[in-house]
């Protein structure tokens, strides 16, 4: 059973050994950062390739709820 805590999903984000503290953190499973291309971020491309990612970018926002207190999809 000591490893019951990390089964259920949690880890230890601190340990304070002097004044026997533990605190847990639940992992966040199910998300995960976006990476953009290295080459969209460091090269210049069309005006209007650019406006179309950005335009694409907003809408996927907006649909998801993304950024707005909420889990996203």
């Amino acid at each position: 059973m000591p490893d019951a805590w990390e089964e259920e999903g949690f880890y230890i984000e601190k340990l304070d050994l002097e004044k026997e503290i533990v605190v847990f953190k639940r992992r966040v499973t199910g998300k995960a950062k976006l990476e953009v291309l290295k080459v969209l971020l460091e090269e210049e491309i069309n005006v209007h390739v650019k406006e179309e990612i950005e335009h694409y970018l907003r809408w996927i926002v907006q649909a998801k709820g993304i950024g707005k207190g909420s889990r996203g999809a």
